[in-house]
């Protein structure tokens, strides 16, 4: 159970398409829209809600939330973005296991170069922290401070690629993708840290579909199947985690839907506000 609140707050941004912007670090990635403050998919005041639903035997319930925000700001004398995901557990199974997750990413916007990231998961009993500064250059890495219940705190260096990024610059990086320059069906891998490791996973696309959001309305959608390695949170690596990103500039992620070791969840965006580009409703 440790693992399963995290895996359904955690799916926004560990499964979604990784691009390259015009940087030199992500020559080697999908090419992206100009990444230009004034071309960006999001601005500052974005927020979006997602609700997560689970469905084992008798169990078909919503039993978390998420949130993403994003805001100005400054770190080292550059404007930066701060975008937050908070992820709870819904109040009734606060009771049985109470979960918190929050994670906070530091981008440039200019670029969207990450710049620091933290988490500050609380799992039951459990407890994980992570601190990274990017570290860009000559010797490109991510200095890591990392502490979890059955870890004391350890410094180390995780190794920095072209297409590394913590989870939440992934997102954003990646809702300004370039659809024209996108095949269906051809494998596009990713790449993202947490924690003490670096995980590589990659994406498929799949045609455009709709997605009918309770409160929201029907939305044009774009659809991804995610490739993910079997192990503690999903199930058989065979089976495909889908994404569904609306059909517009802003690329919201709309709704997703994924097989964990036991049974299955679903999340889907339930509210939002201060979009850059009004969401594809039909």
């Amino acid at each position: 159970m440790r693992k399963f609140f995290p895996a359904i707050v955690l799916m926004l941004t560990l499964a979604l398409p990784l691009g390259a912007g015009e940087s030199s670090r992500s020559a080697s990635c999908l090419p992206l829209h100009s990444l230009s403050p004034k071309k960006l998919a999001f601005q500052a005041g974005e927020s979006l809600d997602f609700v997560f639903h689970y469905n084992w035997g008798i169990i078909n319930a919503d039993v978390a939330r998420g949130s993403f925000t994003a805001d100005s700001s400054r770190l080292k004398k550059k404007d930066v973005f701060l975008v937050r995901m908070f992820g709870r557990t819904a109040k009734f199974y606060d009771a049985f296991f109470k979960v918190r997750e929050d994670f906070h990413s530091w981008f440039t916007c200019d670029g969207l170069v990450p710049m620091r990231f933290t988490r500050d998961t609380r799992e039951g009993g459990y407890y994980c922290l992570n601190e990274y500064a990017f570290v860009h250059g000559a010797n490109p890495h991510i200095a890591a401070t990392i502490e979890n219940s059955n870890l004391p705190q350890k410094s180390m260096e995780i190794p920095l690629g072209d297409c590394t990024f913590d989870p939440l610059t992934l997102l954003y990086l990646a809702r300004n993708v370039d659809m024209s320059r996108v095949k269906p069906d051809v494998k596009i891998p990713m790449t993202f840290a947490i924690d003490d490791e670096v995980f590589n996973i990659y994406f498929v696309f799949k045609g455009k579909d709709t997605c009918k959001l309770p409160g929201i309305g029907t939305v044009g959608t774009l659809k991804f199947a995610i490739k993910v390695v079997a192990g503690e949170m999903f199930g058989d690596a065979s089976e495909d985690l889908f994404m569904w990103f609306s059909d517009d500039e802003g690329k919201v992620p709309v709704y997703l839907e994924a097989p964990l070791k036991i049974g299955k969840v679903t999340g889907r965006l339930e509210k939002y506000s201060g979009l850059k580009y009004p969401l594809n409703l039909k």
